[in-house]
């Protein structure tokens, strides 16, 4: 009874007011309230699809940074100096990404030699300065929002393949 007695009310006022037949009708149709509640299936379906636009979003974000901080720019180093660069981008990597858990952090540091050679010698055999290159300036610039936890790795994948064969793999020196 209240919301015709208003909508009556705001009718009487918009016709007074002299506003045209169509504007009083979108403002009785803001002042009838909302329109009747969604199904639970219409609802669950309306929060799937913003999942998945959100989902969509996020993939184009981490793509388009993907693409981004892999570029290689300027000179080239030799392999050799590219590739202990590759290690220490690394752990500069994984400080940042560990800095707020002081127990990951000192395990870190306690355990990353082995690791950090390691990348080293994978670099090395890749026998490519340009995977170097941009392997180092994707772990220096890679936002930990987009590529945190496992992050790594897919920098390293993608610069292999971005600067590697069609297979990802650089192939080896004819002798």
């Amino acid at each position: 009874m209240r919301r015709k007695t208003i909508l009556a009310t705001s009718m009487f006022v918009v016709s007074a007011c002299g506003m045209a037949e169509n504007d009083s009708n979108t403002i009785a149709m803001a002042l009838a309230g909302p329109s009747p509640r969604e199904t639970a299936a219409q609802a669950g379906t309306s929060y799937k699809k913003l999942q998945e636009r959100a989902a969509a979003e996020a993939a184009k974000a981490r793509a388009d940074e993907l693409e981004a901080i892999t570029k290689v720019s300027g000179p080239l180093p030799d392999l050799e100096t590219g590739c202990r660069d590759v290690a220490a981008a690394l752990d500069e990597y994984t400080q940042k990404r560990l800095r707020a858990d002081d127990f990951e952090l000192e395990h870190w540091n306690a355990v990353k030699e082995p690791d950090l050679r390691k990348i080293a010698q994978t670099c090395l055999d890749a026998e490519s300065p340009e995977i170097a290159a941009c392997e180092a300036h994707a772990l220096r610039n890679a936002s930990l929002m987009r590529f945190g936890l496992g992050g790594e790795a897919a920098i390293i994948d993608h610069c292999t393949k971005r600067y590697g064969d069609a297979d990802g793999v650089t192939p080896a020196p004819t002798p």
